[in-house]
């Protein structure tokens, strides 16, 4: 799972709001904003961002084997909001398969 958010998730959410931040910049120069939509993205894939960036630490961690073994289940919870593993998963394919 570090893996995909390493090499999938983070990267495609970077792009992501790489071009509505670039599109925010150019509608500024306009005078103009985003749309409802696009302006809704761009906060949610931000909050994405940042929530499956500590999750890809926490993840990438557990995976090195750093730290205690005993407590890779407690560190996996406080970076997922208090979810297991194969919660976690399942929430990551949910929120795949809403984007476009």
């Amino acid at each position: 799972t570090a893996k995909d958010l390493k090499s999938k998730v983070c990267p495609m959410l970077d792009s992501r709001l790489k071009d509505l931040r670039a599109k925010k910049a150019a509608l500024k120069k306009q005078g103009e904003a985003l749309s409802k939509t696009d302006a809704h993205n761009l906060k949610r894939f931000e909050m994405a961002r940042e929530t499956y960036g500590r999750q890809l630490k926490a993840l990438s961690d557990v995976g090195e084997g750093k730290g205690d073994f005993t407590a890779w289940d407690d560190i996996i919870r406080s970076a997922t909001g208090g979810r297991d593993i194969t919660e976690f998963c399942k929430d990551l394919a949910d929120f795949m398969s809403t984007i476009k």
